[in-house]
């Protein structure tokens, strides 16, 4: 594993109750939903960046497209 260091950031009460939720969702820590959220938006930039479509495949198999900004 990596070396770690410890990070202080700013943000809202909004989006901390939402890294709570995933935390809770997956049965894990707030550190390890931020860690994942990290790796989903470098997923995304790289896709994006190699011209790429993200897409997202609905329950009844309608496909859209995330626009990532």
């Amino acid at each position: 594993m990596a070396d770690t260091v410890k990070l202080t950031v700013n943000i809202t009460g909004r989006e901390l109750a939402e890294l709570r939720a995933q935390a809770d969702r997956n049965g894990t820590t707030v550190t390890e939903a931020l860690r994942r959220s990290l790796a989903a938006g470098r997923a995304f930039d790289d896709a994006r960046t190699k011209g790429a479509r993200v897409l997202v495949e609905g329950p009844a198999g309608r496909l859209r497209q995330v626009e990532v900004i």
